[in-house]
């Protein structure tokens, strides 16, 4: 009974020594399969998603190709339309433009400080006179609304004087701060809804301010201080 009993436990520990390294390798194949199989599908998710974004960007460029020529177009209107500076300055110039054109006197012209209305957007208010025939005192009115930067009159006060009428007016005019950030570049984008095509459509006929560029002077003074 000894001698089998020796016998059962040697046949026994050298079937164990067998099965160890086959254990080991089901073990290792279980591990490194299931480690493969997450790479496999991390990879698999990362095709997709470049996939995703090569679509996005084509559908992108394409929609920039067809936005480059309206922004090309209408642009710099948009940009002075709402400009990202107080719009104040170049308001008052195009109203006294507007009344040298229309036939009519400007006085008291005055600037409020600016007042931020909402997120990003901020107004300032300018009062001033205008003075001339009824007829004229009215057309100006109806201009103000019609030019670049955007303004509105809220207020006006008409008083009939000897040689015509008299208006004293408050206008509020309007400047934007631009985006600070950029869209990232695999985020999709929408071309311009009818709503946002109409309001640019209405902004192009806005009378734009004009400016006038100085040409340097190609004359160089020998003595620029005097003798």
């Amino acid at each position: 009974m000894k001698t089998q009993s020796k016998f059962i436990t040697e046949s026994a520990r050298q079937t164990i020594n067998s099965a160890v390294p086959l254990i080991i390798a089901v073990i290792l194949l279980l591990v490194v399969g299931k480690f493969g199989i997450s790479k496999i599908s991390e990879v698999k998710n990362d095709i997709n998603k470049t996939k995703v974004d090569q679509t996005i960007l084509t559908q992108k460029l394409k929609l920039l190709q067809v936005l480059d020529k309206i922004v090309k177009t209408n642009g710099g209107v948009v940009f002075t339309a709402l400009p990202d500076k107080n719009s104040s300055l170049i308001v008052i110039s195009q109203l006294k433009l507007m009344a040298i054109k229309s036939g009519i006197l400007v006085s008291g012209v005055k600037s409020s400080s600016a007042l931020s209305v909402l997120p990003g957007i901020n107004e300032a208010g300018i009062t001033f006179s205008v003075f001339g025939s009824r007829e004229k005192v009215f057309e100006f009115i109806k201009i103000i609304s019609n030019i670049a930067p955007v303004s509105h009159v809220v207020k006006i006060s008409l008083t009939e004087e000897i040689g015509g009428t008299r208006a004293d007016l408050n206008v509020k005019t309007y400047w934007t701060d631009l985006p600070k950030n950029i869209p990232a570049i695999t985020k999709p984008i929408t071309d311009l809804s009818t709503t946002e095509r109409e309001t640019l459509s209405r902004i192009s006929t806005l009378i734009q301010p004009e400016f006038t560029t100085l040409a340097p002077s190609t004359e160089i003074n020998p003595i620029p201080f005097g003798e």
